[in-house]
């Protein structure tokens, strides 16, 4: 009697596995110099690595300052500083949305 060859699915479910085991052990084995990682997260760390060293504004946090309020309490306008620009948002004291506008001079 002859044993019934294996199926495709279970031929590659066996290299997966046996990949991941060989992944682990290369992870975890003693002295290893560096850890197992897929080339596209290497080319992430890489580009983000040299956009850190090339510096720039692009890392720089958002900050919000105040530059208006209305003597009366109407509205508040707040002038917002983004890496890629600035914007202002005008809160109006009436209950209405507040809305993005232009920045006063």
């Amino acid at each position: 009697m002859e044993t019934p060859r294996p199926a495709r699915e279970d031929i590659v479910a066996a290299a997966a596995r046996d990949a991941a085991v060989i992944a682990r052990e290369l992870n975890h084995a003693p002295g290893a110099t560096q850890r197992f990682r897929s080339r596209t997260q290497e080319e992430l760390d890489r580009r983000f690595d040299a956009a850190h060293a090339a510096g720039g504004s692009w890392f720089r946090s958002a900050h919000v300052e105040e530059i208006t309020t209305a003597a009366d309490g109407n509205m508040r306008v707040y002038r917002i500083v983004t890496p890629v620009g600035s914007f202002c948002r005008t809160y109006p004291a009436n209950g209405s949305p507040p809305m993005n506008t232009t920045c006063p001079r």
